[in-house]
């Protein structure tokens, strides 16, 4: 819990300092991500049942193409971002232009593309294979109910079934957990190599599971508070900073075979 605190308050003193350029950067990627969801709304609605009805299926297949290209064309901005905060992390000045560094040259481009485009494939996999894990967890308790008709024992089945899903639901988030370093190891290392940086991201989680739970739990209040008073503009950018200063002091105290294995 020490360790927790002692990342917690650099974190904030790093925030403090840079408070207005943090806010400004984050509600810059906040809005690529809202105009990224309005339109993928927008494809939702205008796309309703067109496969079906309207014989008319290019302009439709065109926006959902749109969509994709303009979500992929935002990755650089939120590689940019962490890059922003792993610079003021270790005490170095940054601005407002280091947001679009992953802009500048045609292989940083590819580079934070293909970072974000193996963190959702992998989040996509785990989420289907959860869904399908509850799924099966839920027909199986449905199933149980029916063959019994003894409503005590469906009480218990819905006892049992919501200590499943419940479980299920916190093998995901250790499952999440384990690519919580994995941008900031692709900014240390110009996004060579993916399957390194993952591969070392789960070894630094395996030994920093402890700590930064413990800063989880000592950022709750704040946690809540951000759903009903400046939404993510103080809680995100300090959890962000928690994030990179936690994986700097975890690179720093790698052994040498956890260093090998960053190199990436």
């Amino acid at each position: 819990m020490e360790a927790a605190k002692k990342v917690i308050s650099e974190a904030k003193a790093v925030f403090n300092g840079n408070g207005a350029l943090f806010a400004t950067a984050y509600v810059m990627k906040l809005s690529c991500t809202m105009i990224s969801a309005l339109l993928v709304y927008c494809v939702l609605i205008c796309t309703q049942g067109v496969f079906d009805s309207n014989p008319d299926i290019i302009p439709a297949a065109a926006f959902c193409v749109l969509v994709l290209v303009s979500i992929i064309a935002s990755f650089p901005l939120r590689l940019g971002y962490k890059r922003m905060t792993v610079m003021l992390s270790k005490g170095y000045r940054a601005d407002i232009n280091d947001l679009f560094y992953y802009y500048s040259r045609p292989d940083l481009i590819k580079g934070s593309v293909k970072v974000y485009s193996g963190l959702v494939l992998r989040v996509l996999i785990g989420a289907v294979l959860v869904f399908c894990v509850e799924r099966a967890v839920y027909f199986a308790a449905v199933t149980l109910s029916f063959s019994i008709q003894n409503p005590e024992v469906g009480n218990i089945t819905n006892i049992i079934y919501s200590i499943l899903t419940a479980c299920v639901i916190i093998i995901f988030i250790l499952y999440m957990f384990r690519y919580v370093y994995v941008t900031y190891l692709a900014v240390e290392n110009n996004c060579n190599s993916l399957n390194k940086c993952v591969k070392a991201s789960v070894m630094l989680a395996r030994s920093e599971r402890g700590m930064f739970f413990g800063c989880l739990v000592h950022m709750v209040h704040l946690i809540a508070l951000s759903l009903l008073v400046f939404p993510l503009l103080y809680t995100m950018p300090v959890f962000s900073l928690v994030s990179a200063v936690s994986a700097k002091q975890s690179i720093a105290s790698a052994n040498p075979e956890d260093r090998g294995a960053e190199s990436c």
